[in-house]
């Protein structure tokens, strides 16, 4: 990922929820994080539950700061109906 360049999240199978910088101004959130299995993928499409919410049971558990987990509450869950994401300056 460049610096000052995000992602308009929509359903795409590409952006790792884990490392690449789709929540504005946190960085990839590997970072602050308590647990990420090494080697593992797991794209910000299937962060999200069958109603559409983010998966909350699963991201509270492993994000370390309560800041964080505001600005993933910010964001709108990717729309299924919707293809792919497109990148942005941010």
């Amino acid at each position: 990922m460049v610096k000052h360049i995000g992602w308009n999240i929509r359903i795409d199978l590409k952006i790792d929820f884990w490392r690449d910088s789709w929540v504005r101004d946190i960085g990839p959130l590997c970072e602050v994080c308590n647990d990420v299995l090494e080697g593992s993928k797991v794209t910000v499409a299937s962060m999200v539950d069958t109603s559409g919410e983010w998966k909350w049971e699963v991201i509270q558990d492993l994000l370390v700061t309560k800041p964080v987990l505001l600005r993933i509450a910010a964001i709108k869950p990717p729309d299924p109906s919707h293809i792919d994401g497109t990148r942005r300056w941010m």
